[in-house]
């Protein structure tokens, strides 16, 4: 599952290139496969575990499977932890009576 999640977001990130951007689809394709920055690797390190995405993941285990797969035992800890605490239940409450 967790493997199909990170093509299709690879999938995404192409066809977004191509619509957004205008990109033909073997430039979008290279541009989706480059190798990420020092930077952009740091920041998915650093952002908080409810806002890592699955073409984050991606990246991640394209430069190191060992670092993605620390990631992801990261992101399933957090979400344990919320439903735990019932902090998500939590969450959705303070939205009744407002949009879905």
């Amino acid at each position: 599952m967790v493997a199909a999640e990170m093509a299709a977001a690879f999938r995404r990130m192409v066809d977004h290139l191509r619509r957004e951007h205008q990109m033909p689809p073997s430039e979008a394709l290279a541009r989706a496969e480059e190798p990420a920055s020092a930077e952009y690797l740091e920041g998915i390190l650093n952002r908080p575990p409810e806002q890592a995405s699955w073409f984050e993941l991606k990246v991640l285990m394209d430069r190191d499977p060992a670092l993605a797969l620390c990631r992801w035992d990261g992101i399933k800890q957090t979400a344990r932890e919320e439903l735990r605490g019932k902090a998500r239940a939590g969450k959705v409450m303070e939205g009744l009576g407002s949009d879905p």
